[in-house]
């Protein structure tokens, strides 16, 4: 994707706070290319950035069977900062909208990031985009996985939405190992996350809404984001790639 294919959310941190945009400053992913997205924060700042695809049937995505799943993948890393917690980067899908687009960082959606930790796991919340990915919980996060990584670890993720007819929306995670594939050609593997139901490998959002405490997310906008509480803290995202669910 080109730059002009993302749009900034309202209400993010003032762009002098939380520099963002592309470096080759820093390592890509294992076959990523020159350059990487990061932001950094310049001052002691608490807050977020996020950026939305605003291609046609993306913005937000829409399907010809009028629900809104889709996934988002993308290698994504905490970056080396002076110590190594606040701040987090993330993907989201089904982000909502209380007016016209853009959506803002206040608005809820399903979020996969690194958790505010080190070691830091893949983590899934449903939330606000400005609240981040904090150390998880049973009670803050969705799924947590079993594996971690260091600061400094490029992770290849990817986070499917998956919207079922009968309102349910099933959310599963995958991982691309980096050790032995390019950023370029994947091979996923589902990621074993510590919340997902049992009998699969990922979490059902139910029409009820008993399983998340709320309703889930049927449609809504897609994107990535960095959070960030303190000051010199540095996030990176590199080869991202959103599809819509189809029928």
């Amino acid at each position: 994707m080109a730059e002009i294919d993302w749009t900034e959310c309202d209400d993010g941190l003032a762009t002098a706070s939380l520099l963002g945009g592309v470096t080759a400053g820093e390592t890509p992913p294992s076959g990523g290319g020159t350059f990487v997205y990061g932001f950094r924060s310049a001052s002691a700042v608490t807050g977020a950035r996020a950026l939305v695809t605003n291609q046609a049937d993306y913005y937000p995505i829409t399907t010809p069977a009028s629900a809104g799943g889709g996934s988002i993948s993308g290698a994504i890393k905490r970056g080396l900062s002076s110590v190594t917690t606040g701040f987090s980067p993330m993907f989201f899908l089904g982000v909502q909208a209380s007016g016209p687009p853009p959506p803002s960082v206040l608005d809820e959606g399903y979020i996969i990031g690194l958790e505010d930790n080190e070691p830091h796991r893949v983590v899934v919340r449903k939330g606000r985009i400005t609240d981040g990915v904090p150390a998880a919980t049973s009670e803050n996060s969705l799924m947590r996985s079993l594996a971690t990584e260091s600061i400094d670890t490029w992770w290849h993720i990817m986070l499917d939405m998956i919207v079922n007819l009968s309102g349910d929306v099933v959310l599963r995670v995958f991982r691309n190992d980096l050790s032995t594939n390019l950023v370029t050609n994947p091979t996923w593997e589902e990621l074993e996350m510590e919340g997902a139901n049992d009998g699969i490998n990922g979490f059902i959002d139910d029409a009820l809404g008993a399983n998340s405490g709320s309703l889930p997310f049927t449609s809504g906008y897609a994107g990535f984001a960095g959070q960030v509480s303190e000051q010199a803290r540095r996030v990176y995202f590199d080869q991202i790639v959103i599809a819509r669910q189809l029928p």
